[in-house]
């Protein structure tokens, strides 16, 4: 049986970790400065069950940013449809429904955020040397024109 590589989040701390449910069922996530808010409510099972389903709200998104980054890495996505995508996980972020590390999908947000703007300036790179190829070309097929109007053997 072959097994899986570790994924990058499973050096970090598990998602869980960066919660808690209270006494009445009510789930908090722990925000990097050391509050707390709260996220939701948890009355199907015992807190840790509760604890789980939050933090696979989390790892939802974590996939979604990285899927989005490779799928842009790969050409196989526009940077406008992965800009939709970090819109998207940044209202998430806004206003958590999940339990997760907060300030690891912020800094993934951010990779994804440059990653987007080099495919723009590489989009933007090659629009422009297609466009002055195009140019060149026009312009050598203009010389080409004038230079056949002033001859007699245009035929050939």
């Amino acid at each position: 049986m072959t097994s899986t590589p570790p994924s990058p989040l499973s050096a970090a701390a598990p998602a869980t970790s960066f919660g808690e449910v209270g006494p009445d069922g009510t789930v908090f996530l722990r925000l990097p400065d050391g509050s707390q808010r709260e996220v939701g409510q948890w009355a199907a099972g015992d807190a840790a069950t509760g604890l789980e389903f939050f933090a696979r709200k989390y790892q939802d998104l974590v996939t979604e940013i990285d899927v989005a980054a490779k799928r842009l890495a790969d050409d196989r996505s526009t940077p406008a449809q992965a800009a939709a995508i970090v819109e998207r996980v940044r209202k998430s972020v806004l206003e958590p429904t999940f339990v997760g590390d907060l300030a690891a999908l912020v800094a993934r947000i951010g990779q994804l955020e440059v990653l987007i703007n080099v495919k723009k300036e590489a989009l933007a790179e090659a629009k422009e040397e297609q466009r002055k190829q195009a140019s060149e070309a026009r312009e050598k097929l203009v010389a080409e024109a004038d230079q056949l109007s002033t001859s007699t053997a245009w035929k050939v």
